[in-house]
């Protein structure tokens, strides 16, 4: 497990920030989306909707 520095947290708690999500297949294929809601509650949390999620979802469940 990883902890976010603070500065991380900042920037992904900020709601004027961007957030992108990116995750890879087995394959090696890389797939990335724009995310308007995420969030750190905790140093080793980060959460996110998922409401339209398609692809990064079947992905992140592999």
């Amino acid at each position: 497990m990883v902890l976010l520095p603070e500065e991380i947290i900042k920037i992904i708690n900020d709601p004027k920030s961007i957030k992108v999500l990116g995750t890879k297949t087995p394959e090696g294929r890389i797939h990335m989306i724009c995310v308007g809601s995420m969030m750190t509650p905790k140093p080793d949390m980060i959460v996110f909707g998922t409401i339209l999620m398609k692809k990064q979802i079947i992905i992140l469940k592999i």
